[in-house]
């Protein structure tokens, strides 16, 4: 794409004046529902790209509400821009008229969310201003403003009638993908008075959902790459490296992490806008009551799933931003860092006890590459993004050295490999049709992967948010707090069945960690 092009395009696109738009009359533009749903706009940018393509968002959020795609050129859920090459050549003046229009029309029970990119997040911006009433969330993702500079956008103020504000931006190197914005080295911070939040940070690195970097492998000529070994025909067949995976500007709404906060974040600002308390069942961490790193459990017996109960500690539990994996080894719960170091936390009955750091020589999951952490007895595995495993032995208060388990084949190292689990002496490795593949680990030795024999798929449904074990059943919660289980009988899988409970499990915005502990399922806020 020519740089000039792209230049005489978006200078096409300058503010228009607009002040004489705004009528009481709304004319054909409306917004058909009920009041009592949410109105969610994800508003494209240039090109008709890219919030529209945030799947993932739009299928948890669209249940029970309006949810709208639409252009910076006119606010009307399928509408599109005039494109000529990639981008498009409209002003955004009926944007912001007809924006203001309906969402000034909305009665006040009505929650408001705005979800834009690009100069999707700038027109956003440019409306606030013109709206009346209160709106629970906007969220801009990359925005530029005319012509593709960023410092257009961030020349904007977020007005104190919206209530979260939500900003994410890339500051990496223009090239022939990521061609804007122009001053993409500029801070893409915004002047917020939003009243109850605002959450503002760049983000350079594509991420997986779980938050982890995504790696891409590197080039034979990317020897300085982590992992790279030289080739020495016939001896050594060598080995390319993996590295982070830069992310652009038209590819940040696709983020997997990013599409997670989002969602994260609408289902939340939707939960406390309309009380916990109107819900037909009860749920089982309140949000007026939970501070972060609370701990929650339920018993399970058989079938059934008890009622939630909170454990007694004089500390939280997992409650600070290097706390990056959460496990469970017997009766404790170990919190991995991002550094490497592994805390623990003696459970009793139901009470937690203080934290206390292990005794470790070497880091523990510290490497960009460390994808997955898992439990095995009394060892720590962790699993790389090319599949190896490799294990520390914890001796009480004790962490080994870590060491490479002898395996021919890679373990979880395929794009579908979706959940990772252990059952017994077994790695298990869930792929996203619902297929279930098995690791025998026999001492430093992993077996060659078999499949499990299964009539249905395991944990393939969008719904299906948390994969566990406990004893020889794999547990699968669902966004709405049910729980279903798979009994594991050798190398058959059983076909689901419902557990028995009053009250959902993990069901809430602020229920970040759920672990298995003997018989109990645990929920960290």
């Amino acid at each position: 794409m020519k740089w000039n092009k792209f230049f005489t395009l978006f200078g096409v696109t300058g503010s228009l004046a607009i002040s004489n738009f705004f009528q009481p009359n709304l004319g054909q533009v409306q917004a058909q529902s009920s009041s009592k749903d949410a109105l969610i706009v994800f508003v494209n940018g240039s090109g008709d790209c890219c919030a529209g393509a945030m799947f993932k968002v739009i299928n948890r959020v669209k249940p029970g509400n309006t949810v709208w795609t639409t252009s910076y050129a006119n606010f009307k859920d399928g509408s599109t821009t005039t494109i000529v090459g990639n981008l498009s050549t409209n002003p955004d003046a009926l944007f912001i008229k007809e924006a203001a229009q309906v969402i000034n029309s909305q009665p006040e029970s009505r929650p408001i969310v705005l979800i834009g990119h690009s100069y999707g997040g700038d027109s956003i911006l440019k409306v606030l201003p013109f709206i009346t009433r209160r709106v629970q969330l906007v969220v801009v993702i990359d925005p530029v403003g005319t012509a593709g500079f960023r410092r257009v956008a961030t020349s904007r103020v977020v007005p104190p009638n919206v209530d979260y504000f939500m900003n994410r931006w890339q500051e990496n190197g223009l090239n022939d993908e990521n061609i804007v914005p122009f001053d993409s080295r500029i801070s893409g911070e915004i002047l917020c008075q939003a009243t109850k939040g605002c959450d503002q940070t760049a983000q350079n690195l594509a991420r997986n959902e779980d938050g982890s970097e995504t790696r891409v492998e590197c080039g034979w000529e990317e020897v300085t790459c982590p992992g790279f070994q030289l080739p020495v025909p016939p001896v050594i067949k060598g080995r390319k490296g993996t590295k982070a995976l830069r992310i652009e500007h038209n590819n940040m709404p696709k983020d997997a992490y990013i599409q997670k906060i989002v969602g994260d974040k609408v289902s939340e600002v939707l939960t406390s806008f309309r009380p916990i308390a109107s819900s037909p069942s009860p749920s089982p961490t309140p949000t007026s009551t939970v501070v972060n790193g609370d701990v929650f459990a339920h018993d399970i017996n058989g079938s059934d799933v008890g009622k939630p109960y909170k454990l007694n500690s004089s500390t939280k539990v997992a409650a600070n931003p290097q706390d990056k994996r959460v496990l469970v080894m017997g009766n404790r719960i170990l919190v991995n860092t991002d550094d490497g170091s592994v805390f623990a936390h003696d459970i009793n009955g139901s009470d937690v006890g203080k934290p206390y750091k292990l005794n470790s020589s070497t880091k523990v999951a510290a490497n960009p590459q460390d994808k997955r952490v898992l439990v095995m007895g009394n060892r720590i595995l962790v699993n790389t993004d090319d599949g190896s495993v490799f294990a520390h032995d914890i001796n009480g208060s004790d962490v080994g050295k870590p060491y490479k388990l002898n395996s021919s084949t890679p373990v979880a190292a395929n794009p579908q490999d979706n959940h990772v689990l252990v059952i017994g002496n077994r790695i298990l490795v869930i792929t996203d049709d619902g297929s279930v593949f098995a690791h025998d680990i026999n001492g430093s030795d992993v077996g060659k992967p078999y499949k499990l024999n299964s009539s249905t798929p395991v944990a393939a449904n969008p719904q299906d948010n948390h994969v566990l074990v406990i004893g020889n059943r794999i547990l699968v919660i669902t966004d709405d707090g049910s729980v279903f289980a798979h009994d594991i009988n050798g190398s058959d899988v059983g076909k689901p069945y419902k557990l028995n409970s009053s009250t959902p499990v993990a069901a809430n915005p602020q229920d970040k960690r759920v672990l298995v502990i003997g018989n109990r399922i645990l929920v960290i806020t």
